[in-house]
């Protein structure tokens, strides 16, 4: 594994099987039940409805922070004890779903921040823990990962509908985690580990048509449907790589020998694409823009220090990124008509995993 990726994966705010499983659980345990005070030093804490994207800081422990498009109002949502991970806005932008311990609890729950009342609320109660929730487009059904109905040593999906709130586990294996509805609703794509191998695989919605797309050593950081859910694009070890639903009909995006190449999928991936290189000859790390359809790229960054592409509106005239400098990451708003950028956060704390609102751009 490349620095530039180890880089990436500490900082994306997911469990991911990089150590051997025993290794894995004994330390995610560890998260579980730590319990630390969150310093919110430098947060302007201003309440506002509708924010304009969210970051994740590490401050003593990590928590949720909202702001604006500026970053002159922002606030943090989440108490000293959640240890909140995998924050997501929901279909209609009004809530971020998140995981989180409640006081006194040794088990993730799921949970929703509702921005215009400032209220949580719970959306899954168990014993197990529930990490990674993804919303279904209707915005009806939450799928989420979880070791619920098992030892603790067992992670499936399960989809619950947010409706009748009835729940069905829809895989069955060892480590299922990070799964991803398609835009039509009909398939869950997610990343498994097996066997001593991680694989991407994908499954329908009702637990049919489980197939395993591809599987390599490393596991698979990022992965993205296109937007009409025909094609799924993905990172791994080699570069970025487009195929079929059924794994057929392999493309190759990047691949570049001279750079180490990483990407963080936004959205259903049309025809631009957004990513990570560091040229190994030149020390410089840099954020590209990819028309895939013309194969035109441009260098929206160079930088000596570390930067990686966070996210992007959907119009694509504004992106979020991360630049890292002495170990600390702050997050800037660049706009990519004037080529302005603007640091939101500047703090003694380590900012990172922004994502914009889409629902509101």
């Amino acid at each position: 594994m490349s620095f530039i990726t180890k880089a990436v994966y500490e900082h994306n705010n997911r469990f991911k099987p990089d150590l051997p499983l025993g290794v894995r659980l004994k330390f995610f345990l560890f998260l579980l039940v730590v319990s630390c005070k969150i310093d919110t030093t430098s947060i302007k804490n201003q309440n506002f409805p509708n924010p304009d994207f969210f970051y994740m800081s590490l401050r003593n422990s990590q928590t949720i922070v909202l702001s604006d498009i500026n970053g002159e109002n922002q606030y943090p949502i989440t108490a000293e004890y959640e240890s909140p991970v995998n924050p997501i806005f929901a279909s209609d932008g009004k809530y971020i779903i998140y995981s989180a311990l409640t006081e006194g609890s040794k088990s993730r729950s799921i949970f929703k921040y509702n921005t215009d009342k400032m209220k949580r609320t719970s959306i899954t109660d168990d014993f197990g823990n529930d990490l990674s929730p993804s919303i279904s487009y209707d915005g009806i059904m939450l799928v989420f990962s979880s070791n619920r109905n098992s030892e603790g040593n067992t992670w499936n999906i399960f989809i619950m509908n947010l409706l009748t709130n009835k729940i069905k586990q829809v895989t069955q294996g060892t480590l299922h985690y990070d799964p991803l509805f398609s835009t039509d609703d009909s398939k869950i794509l997610f990343s498994e580990y097996s066997n001593g191998y991680n694989h991407l695989s994908i499954i329908d919605t009702n637990g049919a048509n489980y197939i395993k797309l591809e599987s390599q050593k490393q596991f698979y950081s990022e992965f993205q449907f296109s937007s009409n859910a025909d094609r799924i694009y993905y990172n791994n070890d080699r570069g970025i790589f487009s195929c079929s639903l059924d794994g057929s009909d392999k493309t190759i995006i990047v691949s570049d020998s001279s750079e180490a190449i990483t990407c963080r999928f936004y959205a259903p991936v049309d025809s631009i694409l957004f990513y990570n290189g560091y040229d190994y000859s030149a020390h410089i790390y840099r954020l590209y823009r990819l028309n895939i359809d013309t194969g035109e790229k441009r260098i929206l960054k160079e930088s000596v220090e570390k930067v990686f592409f966070e996210d992007c509106t959907p119009d694509g005239t504004k992106i979020l990124f991360l630049q890292i400098k002495d170990g600390k990451g702050n997050i800037i708003l660049k706009d990519l008509k004037d080529g302005n950028e603007k640091q939101i956060t500047d703090s003694e704390y380590h900012d990172f995993n922004s994502r914009f609102n889409k629902f509101i751009f």
